[in-house]
């Protein structure tokens, strides 16, 4: 996998994180 991949996962993952958290 390309760092850029991975980047985009984790950040796919954190945003739902935080969606829910402020819901």
């Amino acid at each position: 996998m390309k760092i850029a991949q991975k980047l985009a996962i984790y950040r796919d993952l954190a945003w739902r994180l935080i969606v829910r958290l402020y819901r």
